[in-house]
């Protein structure tokens, strides 16, 4: 027998007649869908994929990996060509999807159901921004520019980046795509699935609308998207992986551990409002709030719908606890200096223009558990080049990578810590330029009222014997 690591063969000698206690084989699977079609499109009926992945005994899931062929049409029957992008001319057609999500932009939900008993044990009801956040966590502009961690998920660090990788020949079946899915069971969790003891997996997935899934690079061409464009996925299959275990081993899985994100939406209606929340979880990792504006992001092709760069002039915010405040009290600066290396028709004279260094630090705290970042789209670059997109006067989505969240951390700074908040009120007091007059920020977006959307990341775990899963 023969184990091959780092370079260096490794030989053990077996003797004939001893046992050997062998108790794990690997074993790959390809499944295509329940309701197995030709091609899935928003809108067309067909915008619901089905997975089963059969229960085995004595099998643990091992791997999931999603994967289809994206075709993207400009009108009915028109394929989105590399020739329809024109340099330097208002007549292009330039067309994309989030550069750090990528592919996960096309799916709104994802849940997972135990086929013993059908009982759902996961559900993503915004699978597109949390798996963005995700990603955006982790992983700079340059791991985006060569496809860290998913080289076929066409991301990359700049909107047009990914728009060059969603055009295709007028022939084929599109552009290839293969990444994990970002679900707590399948990719966050401490041990591996058990599929004897759930009976087997049933995945589906919900496709997202066309209008939150795409957008306009730049909105001042004269050509942009119409409701006559769709984006189909075809070629449609699940790969995965088992790990084959003896019996022995099997019945020491009793329970699954993993965490899972949860959300609820709030309305900020003023420049100064108070949102409360209550998790109601034992082991609360963090909680994210992504803000955007009502009717100026999700579902507009004049926007990306999953945006995650901030409220609208965010001046400072308090969290609390029942009452008792947090001392995450702070403001964006507002800075009229040149930034460094842009020229100066592409100043923003007003507004903050250099980022800020201390929501960095509260994000990055929040999210990786640990300052500074390691790799992240938390950046005042990014901040930066983002408030650039937002102050045109046609505003545009050249840069969609600025991660800038409100970000609280209920671990404060230390691993494996959570905090208990079962019956606990949070509170957080937004100051804003919502409803207001102010002209340093976007005169569209300051007169809507703000949606908020509260991602809760906390520990979850599975008990086999009831299926039940405790939060």
């Amino acid at each position: 027998m023969f184990y091959f690591c780092k370079k260096k063969y490794i030989i053990i000698y077996i003797k004939m007649n001893q046992s050997v206690p062998l108790s794990m084989g690997k074993r790959f699977f390809q499944i295509q869908p329940l309701n197995n079609i030709t091609s899935y499109e928003f809108g067309s009926g067909q915008d619901v994929i089905r997975f089963l992945v059969p229960a085995q005994a004595n099998t643990i899931l091992d791997d999931v990996v999603f994967s289809a062929n994206i075709q993207l049409d400009t009108g009915s029957g028109t394929p989105y060509e590399k020739t329809d992008i024109v340099d330097n001319s208002t007549t292009t057609k330039e067309f994309s999807m989030d550069s750090v999500g990528g592919a996960h932009s096309l799916f709104q939900k994802v849940e997972v159901f135990s086929r013993r008993g059908n009982l759902l044990l996961e559900s993503s009801q915004f699978y597109d921004q949390t798996a963005k956040l995700k990603e955006a966590s982790y992983h700079s502009a340059s791991d985006l520019n060569v496809g860290i961690p998913n080289v076929m998920n066409i991301q990359s660090a700049t909107s047009a980046g990914t728009m060059s990788r969603l055009t295709r020949e007028a022939s084929g079946d599109g552009v290839p795509v293969a990444f994990r899915l970002d679900l707590g069971m399948l990719s966050d969790a401490q041990q591996k699935i058990s599929l004897d003891a759930v009976g087997g997996l049933e995945i589906i997935i919900h496709l997202s609308s066309t209008k939150n899934a795409l957008f306009n690079l730049d909105n001042a061409n004269d050509i942009g998207l119409t409701d006559s464009a769709s984006i189909s996925l075809k070629n449609v299959e699940l790969f995965g992986k088992y790990m084959m275990v003896n019996s022995a081993m099997a019945s020491n899985y009793t329970k699954l551990d993993f965490t899972e994100v949860s959300n609820n939406l709030q309305i900020l209606q003023s420049s100064r409002d108070v949102v409360g929340y209550s998790p109601q979880v034992q082991q609360l990792d963090n909680v994210i709030m992504v803000s955007q504006p009502n009717s100026d992001t999700r579902n507009n092709f004049a926007s990306d719908g999953q945006a995650t760069n901030g409220l609208v002039g965010q001046k400072k915010y308090k969290t609390a606890k029942n009452g008792l405040a947090f001392p995450y009290n702070w403001g964006f600066i507002s800075t009229k200096t040149a930034a460094p290396d842009v020229p100066a028709t592409a100043q923003i004279s007003r507004g903050y223009n250099l980022g800020n260094a201390e929501p960095t630090w509260h994000n990055c705290v929040a999210i990786q558990n640990e300052y500074p970042p390691y790799h992240s789209c938390i950046s005042a670059e990014a901040q930066y080049l983002s408030e650039l997109d937002r102050n045109q006067t046609n505003k545009s989505n050249f840069t969609t990578r600025n991660l800038q969240p409100i970000s609280v951390s209920y671990k404060y700074g230390f691993d494996d810590y959570s905090t208990n908040f079962q019956q606990d009120l949070l509170q957080i007091e937004v100051e804003s330029s919502v409803k207001t007059s102010d002209p340093h920020v976007d005169t569209t977006a300051r007169g809507q009222t703000q949606t908020f959307n509260n991602f809760f990341k906390f520990h979850a775990s599975l008990n086999y014997a009831d299926l039940m899963v405790s939060k």
